[in-house]
């Protein structure tokens, strides 16, 4: 059994309490008066150790259980949700502009390039753009659509298409 400081200082110091207080007949533990023939009486001190419950506040409850669904660990998007080649990466970044759907083209494109396609002066287009070619260039490939009164160019990441890595789509460029 492994003892403990603080139970040993208790015991210790309750033992000297009690040699302290004498026996039942008010004498200091000492021989100098008769005794009745009756052994000492024995005391055994049990030290327990409690919880101490947690505090509580009034007014507060228990909180509210987290969305299982926010504490997944996966990114937002698979390698099944990116696609596998730069001309598939910017023509689905392109579909997501033509639909303003800005959650998709979020995890097809970098920051920069959403806030310029969504931000464009080019009108909205009723009908996709036309595609007329990618071309590489410094680790990059270059897609180029043509709409009714503009033509967009969307520059795609090849290292990241390459990883099946989201936000691939790193510039978007319009003229007029």
């Amino acid at each position: 059994m492994q003892t403990r400081p603080f139970a040993s200082a208790l015991m210790l110091t309750a033992a000297g309490l009690l040699s302290a207080c004498g026996n039942a007949a008010g004498t200091s533990g000492g021989s100098t008066g008769s005794s009745t023939g009756a052994a000492p009486a024995t005391t055994t001190v049990t030290v327990t150790a409690t919880a101490i419950p947690a505090p509580t506040l009034p007014g507060l409850t228990d909180p509210v259980p987290p969305d299982p669904a926010l504490l997944t660990t996966a990114s937002p998007s698979s390698a099944a949700m990116v696609p596998a080649d730069p001309q598939g990466y910017g023509q689905a970044f392109v579909t997501a502009w033509v639909d303003r759907d800005r959650a998709r083209a979020a995890v097809l494109g970098s920051p920069a390039a959403v806030s310029t396609a969504f931000g464009s002066t080019a009108p909205t287009p009723t009908t996709a753009p036309v595609f007329k070619d990618c071309g590489g260039a410094a680790g990059s490939t270059y897609c180029t659509w043509h709409g009714t009164t503009y033509t967009m160019v969307v520059q795609v990441g090849n290292e990241r298409v390459t990883e099946h890595q989201d936000q691939a789509v790193v510039g978007v460029r319009f003229t007029h």
